[in-house]
């Protein structure tokens, strides 16, 4: 990764924030994470978008206050064309694997897709932001390989060829330290 081009490298997913502040890093014990989180994306090393600020935003806790206050300039918006762009090329891709499926276990139901690409959702606009800024970022998030039931971002990263990693290999990748 480039960690000196104009944008960051890591684009987090709104599990991150969220699984980090109910699981792992509570701010009661746990602010060295967020102040790291914080630290990064000053850097230009982490960022996010407008669509899981939004998200986070729905919330009614400490986690929504944080994030207002210390992270609010770092969520990138995704009205611009050339991720607007992006976001059609990725509905497509997603679509085209339900069609070109010929095995039960391995395309989207109805109800997959339309979760996925539902317009206050973050995941498919996460997608397309990495997507649109020429494969150079690379998606953090906690979800996990899905089925039919779900459009999971790291199945759709793979079919993209987006680099998808969870947040421990990120903090790995960025040699925190607890």
């Amino acid at each position: 990764m480039n960690k000196n081009m104009s944008n960051c490298s890591y684009l987090l997913d709104t599990n991150v924030f969220i699984d980090a502040f109910n699981k792992y890093y509570s701010f009661d014990f746990g602010m060295v994470f967020w102040n790291f989180l914080e630290k990064k994306a000053s850097q230009k090393i982490i960022c996010s978008i407008a669509k899981v600020l939004y998200e986070i935003k729905q919330r009614e806790d400490a986690l929504k206050e944080w994030t207002i206050k210390h992270f609010d300039k770092y969520f990138h918006p995704t009205n611009d064309n050339t991720t607007l762009k992006a976001y059609k090329n990725v509905a497509v891709c997603v679509k085209n694997k339900t069609k070109l499926s010929s095995r039960n276990d391995a395309y989207y139901t109805p109800n997959a897709l339309n979760a996925f690409l539902a317009e206050n959702k973050a995941d498919a606009w996460l997608i397309a932001y990495a997507y649109s800024h020429s494969q150079k970022l690379c998606i953090v998030t906690l979800e996990k390989p899905g089925g039919s039931k779900k459009v999971s971002i790291p199945d759709v990263c793979k079919d993209l060829g987006i680099p998808c990693i969870d947040t421990f290999q990120m903090l790995r990748n960025l040699n925190f330290k607890f």
